[in-house]
């Protein structure tokens, strides 16, 4: 079942978690946004301890701050949760640690992928250090929400290596509308439907 009552990359992050789940994989979700708390808070993890407990050195076992993903119970895979953890006054410090790595680099042959889910790229310098530990970047883009200019800094982030290999997931697109419609599509990316459904 889909993980709803949120949306934009949070969404995303939760549902595609699930989704492999679904498909018999082990997967591991982060709330790496140590300022919004987002993933947790939707989860209802609010008050657990989690990623900054451990970057912090409260906790010295990763295996103590994961839980199974709300929603995700009786799949025939399994989705795992890491929630944010304790709130923090400069999570740049946090996430500029060698620890973030080394935690990382312990996680990741226990899972088939570990999700990490970020702040909103250019705000603030947390996902720059985050995004050197990823081996793919999915750039969640809200239909109607971005401007042309945006999407080509996007394009120079990922020549320069600032954002390597970048995968753009447009959101909340309304297939309804009449530019995503057989005769009206008119940004290159819609995809064309018969009678416009």
């Amino acid at each position: 079942r889909q993980i709803s009552g949120y949306e934009g990359k949070t969404f995303i992050s939760a549902n595609l978690a699930a989704t492999y789940a679904r498909s018999g994989k082990h997967v591991l979700v982060i709330d790496a946004d140590l300022r919004k708390q987002s993933l947790t808070r939707a989860m209802e993890g609010n008050g657990r301890r989690g990623l900054s407990n451990l970057l912090l050195r409260e906790i010295r076992d990763p295996r103590d701050v994961l839980h199974p993903l709300p929603g995700t119970l009786g799949l025939p895979g399994s989705a795992d949760i890491m929630y944010s953890g304790s709130a923090v006054p400069d999570p740049v410090t946090l996430l500029s640690q060698p620890l973030l790595g080394k935690l990382l680099q312990h996680l990741r042959p226990q899972y088939d992928a570990v999700l990490l889910d970020a702040p909103p790229y250019g705000v603030l310098a947390d996902t720059d250090l985050l995004a050197v530990h990823a081996d793919l970047t999915l750039y969640v883009v809200r239909s109607g929400k971005i401007q042309r200019n945006h999407l080509q800094r996007i394009h120079r982030l990922q020549e320069s290596g600032k954002l390597p290999h970048v995968a753009l997931v447009l959101n909340a697109v309304n297939f309804r509308a009449e530019s995503y419609s057989y005769y009206g599509y008119e940004y290159g990316y819609g995809v064309p439907h018969r009678n416009g459904h």
